[in-house]
């Protein structure tokens, strides 16, 4: 593997002026190899009922790397991508990931 990518992971914090969101880093350097899941383009509903352009990517970590669904890849050229599946086993030598372009 030859990219590095960034893991982050959604939180929720109770504050007294209501709930704050977060996304904490909970690995850093981690090698990938990020590659385009199919040729087909798709559109859906973003922030604000706003319509956006899906785009599905396949991020491949290490074997045993810690990610859930929702986590957020950020890859070292800047794209951001939200992890949608994470396929986990037994017999894994990468952990893939399906994942949607967020930015």
């Amino acid at each position: 593997m030859v990219g590095r990518c960034a893991i982050s992971r959604y939180s929720e914090v109770s504050t007294s002026d209501g709930i704050e969101h977060t996304w904490a880093e909970i690995a850093t350097d981690v090698p990938c190899e990020i590659w385009p899941s199919g040729a087909a383009a798709a559109e859906g509903l973003g922030a604000g009922a706003g319509l956006r352009a899906l785009s599905a990517w396949t991020v491949a970590l290490p074997y045993g790397q810690d990610v859930t669904v929702r986590d957020r890849i950020v890859s070292s050229d800047g794209r951001v991508f939200e992890v949608a599946r994470a396929d986990v086993r037994t017999y894994e030598a990468s952990r893939d990931c399906i994942c949607e372009l967020v930015s």
